[in-house]
Order: C-alpha cells, then sequence, then structure tokens
C-alpha cells in the first residue's frame, strides 16, 4: 500500500514538473541576443533640372578691339570676305542636275564677268545634251571645304586675285552609283568698282 502512495506521488511531482517546463519553454521571455539597429535606406538625390542661368560663364580673354581704320586689318577683312565669296560661288556654279537641266548654273552668272557667263552656259548647254531631263537622273554637288588666296595680294591693291577652294564632290551617275572625290577649284576674280566678279574657273582632282 505504502509502494503505491509513493509511486502516486512521484507520478503526480513528475507530472507537475512537465507542466511547469511547458509553461517555461513557451512563456519565459527568450533572449536572442543583441541586434543590429535597422538603418533607414539611404535618400536618392533628387535629380535638379538644368537651369541654363546657373551654368558657369567662360570669360573670354580682354584684348583691344582691331581697329577698323587700321590698313592691316583692312586688308584682312578684305582677304576675308573675297574668300568666303569663293567658297559660295564654287559651290554653287558645280553643284546641278539633269532634272531641271543644269539650271542652277544659271544662278552665279550676275556674279561672273561676261566671259566667264559665256563659258558656263556652253558648259550648261553641253550637259543638258548628254543628260537629258527625260532620262536617267545625272547630278553634281560640290561641297566647298576651305579657301586661300594664292595670288594677287594685297588684294586692295589689286585689281585681279586668285583664290583656290578645296572641295568635296559627289556625283551621282545615272546608273544610281555615287562618287566621292576631290577636287582644287581655282577662281579668277576681277575687280569692277567696289565689287569683285568671278572671271574664270578652273577644277584639279586631288588625291586626299
Amino acid at each position: 500500500m505504502n509502494n503505491k502512495r509513493v509511486f502516486l506521488i512521484t507520478l503526480i511531482v513528475v507530472a507537475v514538473l512537465a507542466v511547469l517546463g511547458v509553461i517555461y519553454f513557451f512563456f519565459w521571455p527568450f533572449d536572442f541576443g543583441t541586434q543590429p539597429e535597422r538603418q533607414p535606406p539611404p535618400q536618392e538625390t533628387p535629380v535638379q533640372p538644368f537651369d541654363p542661368s546657373r551654368a558657369p560663364v567662360r570669360e573670354q580673354p580682354e584684348g583691344p578691339a582691331p581697329d577698323i581704320n587700321d590698313p592691316a586689318e583692312q586688308e584682312r577683312q578684305a582677304q576675308e570676305a573675297l574668300k568666303r565669296q569663293a567658297l559660295d560661288f564654287s559651290a554653287r556654279a558645280i553643284t546641278y542636275s539633269s532634272v531641271n537641266q543644269f539650271e542652277s548654273i544659271r544662278q552665279v552668272y550676275p556674279d561672273s564677268t561676261n566671259e566667264l557667263v559665256e563659258f558656263l552656259e556652253n558648259q550648261r548647254q553641253e550637259l543638258a545634251s548628254r543628260y537629258p531631263a527625260f532620262g536617267p537622273a545625272y547630278g553634281r554637288t560640290t561641297r566647298s571645304l576651305s579657301a586661300n588666296i594664292t595670288d594677287g595680294t594685297p588684294v586692295l591693291e589689286n585689281e585681279t586675285v586668285t583664290v583656290a577652294v578645296q572641295a568635296q564632290v559627289i556625283i551621282n551617275g545615272t546608273d544610281g552609283s555615287e562618287t566621292i572625290s576631290y577636287e582644287r577649284i581655282t577662281i579668277t576674280f576681277n575687280r569692277v568698282g567696289e565689287s569683285w566678279f568671278a572671271d574664270r574657273i578652273e577644277t584639279q582632282p586631288l588625291d586626299l
């Protein structure tokens, strides 16, 4: 009888301890260690729209303005003006197409002497005969690149000045082909009063 009582008491004690163990396991605070603080994600820097008024201004070096009464400055300006005229003239005079019967050549006649007008008109008629408007299209585009005066300086003291123009030439053939080459276009200008008129034009291929 005593053995049964001891066994019963032991069983009750074990049951109580088991219940306490379960309660301790589920309800007692558990230390997981010190966790590092979570840092907020970095904020993106907003993109500022471009403001031209806030752009840095590059200062231009100061220097004396050109003296327009200085003969050297007048000569420089006269040469630059004539080179620009040569660049424009060469591009217009030798850019044409069979589509309009090479009529674009005539646009330089007002800037040419009578002798050059006659020469250019003969060239235009020959091209129109060789490449009629009703046939396959043929054309040439001249792009003037640079110019330099080769004869007749100082310009202000001469009546005849020669300018050499370096140009890119694009030929569109009747077969649909396109050929790119380079030429030296030499133009001789004659002074008439205060104006310059083209009097002669020659072309020479360049190997570039």
